[in-house]
């Protein structure tokens, strides 16, 4: 499994998705340098980066998809998630 983005936790991966399935707002980030991109799809994989010229920005929702299948899909207290048990 890949490491978080810089500057990014789980937590704020998680509000970015819920964000941007429920139309208000989300982000992509790139896994290189961290940096938060606007506009895009919730679901790009491998998007160019302006910042550092990785072809490495994800949507929140594809960087928490191996974290979620780690954890069976269910949520736990530590992220602040509902419990899908």
């Amino acid at each position: 499994m890949k490491p978080l983005p810089p500057g990014w936790t789980l937590d704020s991966l998680l509000e970015n998705a819920k964000a941007s399935m429920f139309g208000m707002g989300g982000e992509a980030v790139c896994t290189e340098c961290g940096t938060s991109h606007q506009g895009l799809e919730p679901d790009v994989t491998d998007y160019h980066c302006d910042e550092c010229g990785a072809d490495a920005v994800q949507g929140a929702e594809e960087l928490l998809i191996p974290y979620a299948a780690q954890d069976g899909g269910a949520t736990t207290a530590k992220d602040g998630g509902d419990h899908a048990n």
